[in-house]
């Protein structure tokens, strides 16, 4: 098992940052604000951000570098939009060391089910149904699934109770850990409402960390803090029992 499904199938919660670019330096910057996981980006454009992601050789050596300063840190990789990574650059990002794959579900080549040296992480847009995720687990499609349910003409507006209760029926439908991303401006003080709707990982993003190595890390450390605190509840209330 790789170490980041382990991590989200044995912590209360983690917490993820989805870098804006392939820079080692937010990289470094999200590991000092207490990142438990970064994921970088290629063959796609992205929304968040407006960053353009090349493909694997045209971002190869900023991904190693990422890589190399990540440490013990794990990285993921979204492999791509509707122009997927191709089974070669799947096995060279194995290879690589990267410990999970991410795609929304209608840009995931089919073949791609077959992939096992990484972890499986399948996104979900708005126009989910529970139909849908019974079938994606049936089929053992997803070792993760990422809720990325907002519509684009939605990104940065508060995280509202409509939000939170689709994040729990979700949960509540999948069995694998639930990732949701800050497609919302997400706040601190709100992890524990996301704690109780069962998401086991928070992925904080440019919405919320800005694009800029000091805002990253200064964001990244007010969430940490927040999760690091539910955690120690959560570990009291355990020690209750």
């Amino acid at each position: 098992m790789n170490q980041f499904l382990r991590k989200c199938r044995t912590d209360r919660i983690s917490l993820i940052v989805s870098l804006p670019a392939n820079s080692p330096e937010l990289a470094i910057a999200a590991i000092a604000g207490g990142a438990e996981c970064l994921k970088v980006h290629i063959r796609v454009h992205h929304d968040a951000s407006g960053t353009h992601f090349g493909s694997l050789e045209d971002e190869r050596g900023n991904l190693e570098s990422i890589l190399s300063v990540a440490g013990t840190v794990p990285v993921g990789i979204v492999a791509g939009a509707e122009d997927a990574a191709t089974p070669e650059e799947m096995s060279s990002l194995a290879e690589m060391g990267f410990d999970f794959f991410d795609l929304y579900d209608y840009c995931m080549p089919a073949w791609m089910l077959n992939e096992t040296s990484m972890t499986r992480v399948v996104a979900i847009g708005p126009e989910w149904n529970p139909d849908q995720l019974r079938s994606l687990q049936s089929m053992g499609g997803a070792d993760i699934l990422e809720a990325a349910i907002v519509p684009h003409d939605r990104y940065g507006e508060p995280l509202s109770v409509r939000d939170i209760t689709q994040y729990r029926a979700i949960s509540g439908f999948a069995d694998a850990p639930v990732i949701v991303p800050t497609q919302k401006k997400v706040r601190p003080e709100e992890v524990p409402v996301l704690v109780d709707a069962g998401i086991r990982a928070l992925m904080i993003g440019a919405i919320v960390t800005g694009k800029h190595p000091e805002g990253i890390e200064n964001v990244t450390s007010h969430f940490r803090s927040q999760i690091d605190e539910v955690r120690s509840q959560f570990s009291n209330q355990e020690a209750i029992r």
